[in-house]
């Protein structure tokens, strides 16, 4: 596709992806004020994993940096799936207009038949003539027999194929949704580990501020003992 490939011949360019089959309708002097392609997907009022940050970090702490959301690993499933969807849908519809026109022919070819063998009879041919039509049909017969069985052979293909793509696509599909809810999952587990983060932030911070107020304490020669004692 030119868009995934080696880096000595990728796209040099914003025309070169303008061009591409894939944007092919898209108006990009009118692009900002059209429907964007991706909606964001939330599970109700109260879901803000599109809005998750993980930018939270304590005040002059010593430990070590915690990992971040791009540390984790999700994998985006529909990344890709959405662009070979639409291809094996079109794919299932084209293989089942092949098959109207194969049956279209085959009536037709069947038709011609019987109608040539109609005309054979009514016809008050001499022997000679007779047998030349009767060969005719005979070779035509032939050619016709010929011509269904590669057609009957290319519809069982088709039907095959079209099994095939059927069974893939309801595949995708479960796994889409499997993947989906997954994702979901994550989202949730990821807003919890954010709240555990958050509350190990504050208690690091708390236990910081103690440490210092009895260092200080320590260099004037006191305890807490005795701050309460006086």
């Amino acid at each position: 596709s030119n868009l995934v490939t080696d880096r000595y011949s990728r796209y040099k360019n914003i025309q070169n992806f303008k061009e591409h089959p894939w944007f092919t309708g898209v108006e990009w002097d009118q692009i900002r004020y059209q429907t964007p392609p991706y909606h964001p997907q939330f599970s109700g009022p109260d879901d803000t994993s599109n809005f998750d940050i993980s930018d939270i970090k304590p005040l002059n702490s010593p430990t070590a940096a915690m990992k971040t959301n791009k540390d984790i690993y999700v994998e985006l499933s529909f990344v890709g799936f959405t662009a070979t969807l639409p291809k094996i849908i079109t794919q299932i519809q084209t293989n089942h207009h092949i098959e109207d026109e194969i049956e279209t022919i085959l009536k037709n070819n069947d038709k011609k038949i019987h109608a040539e063998k109609e005309g054979n009879d009514d016809d008050d041919y001499d022997d000679e003539d007779r047998q030349q039509q009767q060969l005719s049909l005979e070779n035509r017969l032939k050619t016709i027999q010929q011509e269904y069985g590669e057609m009957s052979q290319l519809l069982a293909e088709v039907k095959k194929e079209k099994n095939t793509l059927s069974n893939k696509l309801r595949i995708k599909e479960g796994e889409l949704d499997e993947h989906i809810e997954k994702n979901s999952q994550l989202r949730q587990q990821l807003r919890n580990h954010e709240k555990i983060k958050r509350q190990h932030l504050e208690e690091i911070s708390s236990l910081q501020a103690e440490l210092e107020t009895q260092k200080i304490m320590r260099k004037q020669g006191m305890t807490i003992s005795d701050v309460f004692y006086f």
